[in-house]
């Protein structure tokens, strides 16, 4: 029968803690089990914790949804639609929303324009907070990054430089392509 062993010796009461519990748990079968357990204990609480930091879901708010409405009702009411509204002196509409949420987070690209449908725009595309019961721009990716010789690689450098601005944000919530 293998015992266990410490540096400190059989009378430790880290060896009598162990062998409390292995007697109490009914010997030989479950001594590897428990060890087992035991040693992969740290690795669960470290997963564990992961998940809790990075590991909220992300969510695609269907068209209709309570939460879809408030975050383009928010994004409405902020720059540069606000100043296209007064210019144009028409509601300005989204279409081909992609909105992705994680918690009070989400990333949005939608192509904005007038309810008449005689303007359109580029694509605004970026990210935005819910702060303060409103959901607030954080950063548009801007025309220097479609426009840069490597779209792609500028993407990636943007896309780095904001999730270092914004440490909050999970990391999966923005694409790894513009």
């Amino acid at each position: 029968m293998e015992r266990f062993s410490s540096s400190r010796g059989l009378g430790s009461p880290e060896y009598r803690a162990v062998s409390f519990w292995f007697t109490l748990l009914g010997g030989k079968a479950y001594k590897s089990a428990f060890m087992k357990a035991l040693l992969c204990l740290p690795l669960i609480v470290c997963l564990l914790g992961s998940v809790a930091a990075h590991g909220q879901q992300i969510t695609a708010p269907q068209p209709g949804t309570p939460l879809r409405q408030t975050i383009l009702d928010d994004l409405r009411t902020s720059e540069p639609t606000v100043s296209t509204e007064k210019e144009k002196k028409q509601k300005v509409v989204f279409e081909k929303v992609t909105l992705r949420v994680s918690g009070e987070w989400a990333w949005v690209s939608v192509s904005p324009s007038t309810a008449d449908n005689k303007w359109h725009s580029e694509p605004l595309t970026g990210l935005m907070h819910h702060t303060a019961g409103r959901w607030k721009v954080v950063e548009y990716v801007g025309d220097e990054v479609s426009s840069a010789g490597n779209p792609a690689a500028a993407f990636q450098k943007w896309r780095a430089e904001l999730l270092k601005k914004n440490p909050e944000c999970p990391p999966k919530l923005v694409p790894q392509k513009g």
